[in-house]
């Protein structure tokens, strides 16, 4: 029995003198025979593979069989680089735990717990010496293979290394107009592949709202390193989208997964942009796009997916009544009118803009809709042809102006502020009323044609006292 604890103590002084790695393989240090993994979210699960066992024959650390076996002629190296940290270094280490790992899936392992809290105690027993890998998994982080040590003094205890995928999306414009196209941004968090070489995926979802299309231009960095060429993009048609390419998929290629690149990029910034057309009008005024992705970084997990995140930008539309100005009960039909916006492009029926005019005409209720505008461009109504019996207006103008919260708006009408159209209502100016004022009659004071009326007849007055001071003049 004494002999027993002696070797023992020896095995657990030849464990504490072992290596201590970073990241990717953690700390060999000399405990107990309880294994404790903390930094872990409740009810994960731990496992636990024995990988060395001590020799009491020879007195040295040896691969456990299925460890030999996985290592196959690496097997020498591997045993060197895992007891003696002068003799490997961190990439190699991390390239023994690889395949380690992934000899591990389908092994009945040697210990297993569920995390309370956010640790778990693996029992590994008091006789088996040695080093284990610990292997932990759950939804929504990335963890990586570790490698602990037990003795019989005290617990070992390590923080899982895991990497929270955090994602957001963002848009380089939340003020379009049909036909516009914008630029999008996604980021998120590049997953820890560390520790398996096998049946690795990543990919990155993106779903538009209806008249959304993609447009293409998709760059993809990862820790600022363009990896555009090692991603497939799959545009497809998404359920309740008209456009066949309403959105796409960005899939990593797994060859590039298991490089050595993507190994050192674990916790770096992936950075994700391309183009989107807003391909026609939704009367909902918004564009809704969605992003989202999945990860399956170990063999031990179906994978898990992303946390998604969702940018909106806004569009905006005109309603206006022609009335006639002496009785706004009265609704004119037949009026014309053009809407150029501050670009110099005409708005078209689809709310899309072209640089050759296009019409809209009251109808018998006096209406036009303008859809599809701009919020952060001014536009011009001008009237081309009046209803029988009345006068053109005056050209005016309205714009759109973006308020503090987002999807909040301020329309101006000739410079005066007119409405506030906050998110959640519809963004339109409803009920814009023009008055036009029937031939022969002064238009109504504060309508919008009165300043032509006013200014051409004082013009005529001047012209008038003109003439007579010449004539005046003559006759002398």
């Amino acid at each position: 029995m004494k002999k027993h604890n002696m070797l023992k103590k020896m095995a657990a002084f030849g464990l504490a003198a072992m290596l201590v790695v970073g990241a990717a393989v953690p700390a060999f240090a000399a405990t107990g025979d309880d294994l404790t993994v903390t930094n872990l979210v409740g009810g994960d699960e731990v496992k636990a593979y024995q990988v060395l066992e001590y020799d009491a024959e020879t007195g040295a650390y040896v691969l456990t069989g299925w460890a030999a076996d996985a290592l196959d002629e690496k097997a020498a190296d591997a045993l060197a680089a895992l007891t003696d940290r002068s003799k490997s270094n961190t990439s190699e280490l991390a390239s023994y735990m690889s395949i380690l790992a992934d000899a591990a899936v389908g092994r009945t392992p040697d210990a297993t717990a569920k995390a309370e809290g956010d640790s778990a105690t693996l029992d590994v027993g008091d006789e088996a010496l040695g080093s284990f890998l610990v292997i932990a998994s759950g939804d929504g982080y990335a963890y990586t293979p570790m490698l602990m040590a037990n003795d019989v003094e005290a617990n070992e205890k390590a923080a899982a290394k895991k990497t929270d995928l955090e994602l957001t999306k963002d848009v380089e414009d939340t003020e379009v107009a049909v036909g516009d196209t914008g630029k999008y941004t996604v980021k998120t968090v590049y997953p820890d592949f560390r520790g398996y070489t096998k049946g690795l995926a990543y990919k990155l979802v993106d779903t538009f709202d209806t008249n959304m299309k993609y447009a293409g231009n998709l760059i993809i960095t990862v820790n600022g390193v363009d990896v555009t060429e090692y991603v497939t993009v799959d545009v497809k048609k998404i359920e309740g989208n008209d456009n066949m390419d309403s959105g796409f998929e960005v899939v990593f290629d797994s060859t590039y997964l298991a490089s050595q690149d993507s190994l050192n990029a674990h916790g770096t910034e992936v950075v994700m942009t391309y183009d989107v057309t807003y391909t026609g009008w939704n009367t909902d005024r918004d564009y809704v796009n969605t992003v989202t992705g999945s990860v399956k970084n170990n063999p031990f997990t179906d994978g898990y997916n992303l946390p998604e995140d969702t940018e909106t930008v806004y569009s905006c539309e005109i309603n206006a009544v022609k009335v006639d100005s002496e009785d706004s009960s009265t609704t004119l039909a037949g009026a014309k009118f053009t809407v150029k916006n501050s670009e110099g492009k005409y708005v078209q029926a689809d709310g899309t803009a072209s640089e050759t005019p296009y019409e809209f005409v009251t109808g018998d209720d006096g209406k036009f809709d303008v859809k599809g505008l701009d919020a952060d461009l001014t536009y011009t109504f001008s009237e081309t042809a009046a209803p029988d019996g009345y006068s053109k207006v005056a050209d005016f103008t309205v714009t759109f102006k973006a308020g503090e919260n987002k999807g909040e708006y301020t329309a101006e009408i000739n410079n005066s502020a007119a409405a506030t159209i906050a998110e959640g209502t519809e963004a339109r100016l409803s009920d814009l009323t023009v008055a036009d004022t029937p031939l022969g009659a002064l238009p109504t004071t504060g309508g919008i044609g009165v300043y032509v009326v006013v200014a051409g007849g004082m013009i005529l007055m001047l012209a008038c006292g003109a003439a007579y001071i010449v004539s005046k003049k003559h006759a002398a």
